[in-house]
């Protein structure tokens, strides 16, 4: 059976060192991909994103190397982003633990987030409604 779908406009992935370095490439790429995108949505994306991609760099290979999976998704309707690792996952204590500020503001800022660990690969998907296009269509 086929589930309906959205057509993806632009679709992206970044396979980069686990390092902080790295996250404002990321960031970067999305905004260069999210062209028709409000300064109001960017803004939510990007901050979303930096924080995911704070968490694999921080707690997903502890004093080891590591590799870090962005993609990003830009429908009609939405932008899609999804940042994976394959470090050690919830189970182990973190080596840094932060404040845990990091999961509730992703939270807050998309519309839906969900986080997974199968198969030694940890995922975080960011869904965010593209608000916008949304509010400009209200008016």
């Amino acid at each position: 059976m086929d589930v309906p779908h959205e057509p993806v406009k632009t679709r992206c992935r970044w396979r980069l060192p686990a390092e902080a370095a790295m996250v404002p490439y990321v960031r970067a790429g999305v905004t260069v991909l999210a062209t028709d995108l409000t300064e109001d949505d960017l803004y939510r994306i990007r901050l979303a994103l930096t924080e995911a991609c704070a968490n694999v760099v921080r707690h997903a290979y502890p004093g080891a190397p590591g590799d870090v999976l962005c993609e990003c998704e830009v429908t009609e309707h939405e932008v899609v982003i999804r940042v994976s690792d394959w470090g050690v996952g919830w189970d182990q204590p973190s080596a840094h633990p932060g404040l845990g500020l990091g999961i509730p503001l992703i939270e807050r800022l998309s519309d839906h987030a969900t986080q997974t660990h199968s198969q030694g690969i940890t995922l975080m998907e960011m869904r965010f409604a593209r608000r916008g296009e949304l509010a400009a269509k209200i008016r």
